[in-house]
């Protein structure tokens, strides 16, 4: 079980199993991103892990002023969101997102439109500054997604 600090270094990270072929969604839908992220996966009987390494071709200029918790400010930010479709409905999202500083967001969506900040729960999420832009770590309690009885396992 990793430590949710925003270091990648924990040993758990090197054996999960990472994504790295992403397109943009905005502002250029279906492109290949300028900058590359790396996402890494782990679950076990409570949680969802999810590590981001979010690389930056100047990562003297990543961005980070909002502090405040449920902002969406945060998105004027380098910020990360995971959006999460539990009932896979392909309607309801739960979004957990985190910028460089640590600011944490968590959101209901209806239709990738109806946001709501509503939706306040008990997470893990921290961040910080690297060599190579920024990296982030998530911990989502599976209950918060209605999965009470998850096997364990390894994604």
């Amino acid at each position: 079980v990793p430590t949710i600090d925003g270091n990648l270094d924990d040993p758990a990270w090197a054996q999960a199993p990472s994504f790295d072929d992403f397109v943009e969604r905005k502002p250029r839908l279906g492109t290949v991103p300028e900058n590359r992220t790396v996402i890494r996966v782990l679950a076990d009987a409570q949680a969802l892990y999810i590590a981001t390494e979010c690389y930056d071709l100047k990562p003297q200029e990543v961005r980070a002023r909002t502090m405040t918790r449920d902002s969406f400010s945060m998105f004027s930010d380098d910020a990360i969101s995971v959006k999460i479709d539990p009932a896979h409905d392909h309607r309801t999202t739960y979004g957990f997102a985190v910028n460089v500083l640590g600011a944490k967001l968590d959101y209901k969506a209806l239709n990738e439109s109806d946001f709501t900040t509503g939706f306040d729960t008990v997470w893990e999420g921290a961040a910080q500054r690297t060599a190579y832009g920024w990296s982030a770590e998530f911990k989502i309690p599976l209950a918060v997604l209605g999965f009470n009885d998850f096997i364990s396992m390894r994604l």
